[in-house]
Order: C-alpha cells, then structure tokens, then sequence
C-alpha cells in the first residue's frame, strides 16, 4: 500500500513555515517556557567555540616555531 501525499504547499511555503517554528520555539526558550539555550546562551556559546578556534590555531602556530 502506497501512501500518497499530496502537495499542498510549494517547498518554499514548507521551507519558511520551518524556519517560522523554528523562531517560536527559540521566543518560548527566551522567555523561560521551554527547555534549552536562550538566545543569549546560543551567541556566547558561539564567540567561545570562535576562541577556542583562534587559540588552537595559535597553539599549532607556536608548537611549529623553532624554540
């Protein structure tokens, strides 16, 4: 048995519909009714992982210099 499904909304449609419950859920994590990071968590969490990134590449830069 085969199911059919039909094709109601174009991918674009279905593509921001989405993203658009994508952007409820991280309002409702903001303001404390869900479970996860909140937008702030989510930006300092980026510009640390950036660091950790930059320091890496530091700490190779300097482990290959001639002491």
């Amino acid at each position: 048995m085969t199911t059919r499904r039909s094709k109601k909304f174009s991918p674009k449609v279905r593509e921001r519909a989405v993203r658009m419950r994508h952007w409820v859920r991280q309002a409702e994590r903001d303001q404390g009714l869900r479970a996860g990071p909140t937008s702030e968590d989510r930006e300092r969490i980026k510009a640390l992982e950036r660091e950790a990134r930059e320091l890496r590449k530091a700490s190779t830069y300097f482990a290959q210099c001639p002491a």
